[in-house]
């Protein structure tokens, strides 16, 4: 496993991460197959709530943020969609066309109300009504 630093758009080498930005996504590479095989984000949050680093005011309580999944802690559909929504690209439309019918009414309220607070110019602000 080969560990890369996500930073300002970019992914290096760990160990050539920037010290003057935070690491918080680590993308891992599986050296034998050469295929990414996860990616560890580090949230934000206080003991309660999840907050959207790009915008703090947007928040999520952490078990709705954070599902269990046979074992495994992965963030929701709809949180990783909000950080899709800032930018998406082709492979974020086709993420979101797979994943929408799939969230409950709630899920998309938040999602909705979560892009049009924090990237309300997103191709996604009415997407999610």
């Amino acid at each position: 496993m080969q560990l890369f630093a996500a930073q300002s758009g970019q992914l290096a080498p760990i160990d050539e991460a920037v010290d003057t930005e935070p690491l918080d996504n680590i993308w891992c590479l599986d050296e034998r197959s050469g295929l990414w095989c996860l990616q560890i984000n580090r949230e934000a949050g206080d003991s309660d709530r999840w907050l959207y680093r790009r915008v703090p005011t947007v928040q999520r309580q952490w078990s709705a943020a954070v599902l269990d999944v046979e074992g495994l802690r992965v963030v929701a559909p709809e949180v990783q969609l909000l950080w899709k929504s800032a930018d998406p690209s082709a492979k974020d439309e086709s993420d979101r066309a797979a994943v929408t019918p799939l969230l409950d009414d709630e899920a998309r309220q938040w999602l909705h109300e979560a892009i049009t607070r924090a990237h309300p110019g997103s191709a996604w602000a009415n997407a999610f009504r």
